[in-house]
Order: structure tokens, then sequence, then C-alpha cells
């Protein structure tokens, strides 16, 4: 939905804040990617933000971000890839419901 995709904005530019004042490098792929390009936005059925930055970056990144990245769970690699992988988790007002953005790390 709309509002759900504000709100995945919104989390992309925390992040983009977050990480570019404290000179990580990131940058989107995947679907986030795709929209960003094709449709000037998310695809239309687009639920999540992907990213990828450097594994050695990582701890860094999650000191950038604070609570956000101290919510970072690994999540095993991507299928078939061998790219490691895992969530930051932007927790709203009910702690049982989350937002999160997939990152995937880069050697």
């Amino acid at each position: 939905s709309a509002s759900h995709q504000l709100k995945l904005l919104a989390m992309l530019q925390t992040i983009d804040e977050r990480l570019t004042k404290a000179g990580i490098e990131y940058w989107v792929t995947g679907g986030t990617l795709l929209g960003a390009v094709r449709h000037a936005g998310f695809i239309p059925h687009d639920d999540d933000v992907d990213i990828e930055l450097r594994a050695a970056d990582l701890p860094k990144a999650a000191e950038a971000l604070g609570s956000v990245g101290r919510s970072f769970r690994g999540g095993g690699e991507w299928p078939g890839s061998g790219v490691p992988m895992g969530r930051f988790f932007f927790w709203g007002n009910d702690c049982r419901f989350t937002d999160s953005v997939d990152v995937y790390l880069r050697g």
C-alpha cells in the first residue's frame, strides 16, 4: 500500500542520513534498486527495502544506526548466492510488530 511504502521510504531516509553522516558507503539493491530505476519509487508490489554494504563496515554501521543498528540479526545467506544477509529492525509503538530492512553483506 502507499502508506506502507511511505514508511519504507522513511526507514531508508533514516539509514541514509545516519550512514552518510558516519561516512559508511552503502547502496540500494534488489527490488529497491529496480523500483528506483523503473518506477522512480517502489515496485508496486514490493513490501521491503534492500541495501548492501561491506561486511567490514557492519559494526560501524550498527553503531551509527543506534537502536536500529543494535537490532541487526543475521539471517544466513541469500539462497544460492553465498551472500551473507541479515536485517535491521525498526520497532513501532507496539513491539510485536516490526518493519525491517534487508541487508546484504559484501566482502
